[in-house]
């Protein structure tokens, strides 16, 4: 599936429109390359913090509500992509 895909209500260049994203994550360490990082608010802490080391695992776009000040191909900050639909999981695999 392409990043356009998922993020279908945000404005995208082309390009980045059509990276190939193969896995959806909110758990940094299940990041593997490929992988749509949510960093999705805590219970002790913002995914937000953990955007370096979903990037570091594979990680090629995160999205946010907080800021991320992290080296990231794709990221998208302050959006409300899970206020608008809340995500009900927490493990999600893209494709066959």
């Amino acid at each position: 599936m392409q990043l356009g895909d998922v993020l279908d209500s945000v404005s995208l260049d082309v390009a980045t429109s059509s990276i190939e994203v193969t896995h959806v994550d909110i758990d940094s360490r299940r990041c593997v390359p490929g992988t749509l990082f949510f960093a999705m608010p805590g219970v002790h802490a913002h995914g937000a913090t953990f955007v370096d080391d979903a990037a570091r695992h594979g990680a090629l776009a995160a999205v946010s509500s907080q800021p991320l000040g992290a080296v990231i191909p794709v990221s998208y900050t302050h959006l409300d992509v899970y206020k608008r639909q809340p995500l009900r999981w927490s493990h999600c695999e893209i494709g066959t």
